[in-house]
């Protein structure tokens, strides 16, 4: 039987605010967004076991949502895919950028025939879409290996601003 001691305790925010607001106390440009919170108890399955479901009914619209709770294992094992894909779609974006680089100087080159050139004016055109959809995906990525707490389902998780959110409860210290 497992104690109820080995429970986890998480934060389950829902964002109050669709639009971001400014304040006046952020720099420029920097939009807020203003969270009720609210702590829940789960327990983590052990290692190797699939993650058991748990009802929460949000205090602030009242909606009941399903989370998986995952082991530690499986919440680990998740962090190390989300960041090697971000590292790779990084390495990606290098590459992108060599060549783009060399492949501006081909099409730019007036000594070599005009085919040569449109390929290679193409093959950059082709580098820079890769280099933004691998950076765009390589950001997202590492913020989801951020946001990642084990929880998902409704958004938890995901880089964004969700409506719900999930966040590990931080215990507090009292000295």
């Amino acid at each position: 039987m497992t104690d109820p001691a080995d429970a986890e305790e998480f934060t389950l925010l829902h964002r109050m605010n669709f639009w971001g607001r400014t304040e006046d106390d952020l720099p420029p440009g920097t939009l807020s967004w203003e969270y009720g919170r609210q702590r829940w108890r789960a327990r983590r399955p052990p290692d190797g076991r699939p993650p058991s479901e748990v009802d929460v009914r949000c205090a602030h619209c009242y909606e009941t949502l399903t989370f998986r709770v995952q082991s530690r294992a499986a919440m680990r094992r998740r962090k190390l895919v989300l960041r090697v894909t971000a590292l790779v779609l990084t390495l990606l974006v290098v590459l992108a950028i060599v060549s783009c680089s060399q492949l501006v100087g081909i099409a730019d080159d007036s000594a070599l025939p005009d085919a040569a050139r449109a390929s290679a004016a193409a093959g950059a055109v082709l580098s820079i879409v890769l280099l933004a959809l691998c950076t765009t995906g390589a950001w997202a990525l590492a913020l989801a290996a951020v946001n990642q707490v084990g929880v998902s389902g409704n958004g938890a998780g995901l880089p964004g601003f969700t409506r719900h959110r999930v966040q590990a409860h931080e215990p507090s210290s009292t000295a």
